[in-house]
């Protein structure tokens, strides 16, 4: 795989999705996803105790509520255990907002990594959508993961430092059935990606985690 830089915005997390034909840009920034960053915006790489230009969302668990499914498309991922070896994967990632409130009095909102779109029954998306339709699936039953959008949970909450160690993410560990008796949350203050106008400004920074297949750590 071709340099380890996105050419836009400087991530060190390159993937690419349909349609892109440049090879030194990530997901949020390939010409093919409506978001893309454009040539003039500058983007400063904080020093990891300046905590980058988002709050970081309390480590922990949290109640929480699905407030989005992402369409990622296809996108560019390693082979497991085969070195520069790629292959198109179907893709979604899942956002939820917690209980916990930001300096704004907005919801923090946590996105999982990239999940490749299956039910096969051991994929990770087929494990957090049964974990929010309360049982498993039947064999043979449709699934529509957009349906699930406004279930509740219990999600836990890592830190986690990227590779270079210069910025902390808040990742998810894992997500379980919520409590009983616990409050129900809704969305909050949130406009789905997708109904968002073409010409925005972009993806929530809370959202734009790095993309992984399902080979890698959980969520």
């Amino acid at each position: 795989m071709p340099g380890r830089t996105c050419s836009y915005c400087g991530t060190d997390e390159l993937l690419t999705i349909r349609g892109s034909a440049e090879p030194n840009v990530c997901v949020w920034c390939s010409p093919a996803h409506p978001y893309r960053v454009e040539d003039d915006v500058k983007i400063k790489v904080p020093s990891k105790s300046e905590g980058g230009d988002f709050e970081l969302a309390p480590d922990g668990t949290h109640a929480a509520v699905l407030v989005d499914v992402i369409d990622l498309g296809d996108v560019d991922v390693q082979v497991y255990g085969k070195q520069g070896v790629t292959e198109k994967v179907h893709q979604v990632r899942l956002a939820f907002q917690i209980a916990e409130e930001m300096s704004s009095g907005k919801p923090f909102l946590v996105s999982t990594f990239g999940m490749r779109v299956s039910l096969h029954d051991k994929a990770k998306l087929r494990k957090v959508l049964e974990t929010l339709n309360g049982k498993p699936f039947d064999i043979g039953q449709e699934i529509d993961p957009e349906a699930f959008i406004g279930c509740n949970c219990l999600l836990e909450v890592v830190h986690k430092p990227n590779a270079a160690g210069d910025r902390v993410y808040a990742n998810i560990g894992n997500v379980s059935r919520p409590m009983k008796g616990m409050a129900v949350l809704v969305s909050r203050d949130y406009v789905r990606v997708c109904d968002r106008p073409k010409d925005a400004a972009g993806p929530s920074k809370e959202i734009a985690n790095p993309t992984f297949d399902d080979n890698d750590p959980p969520f």
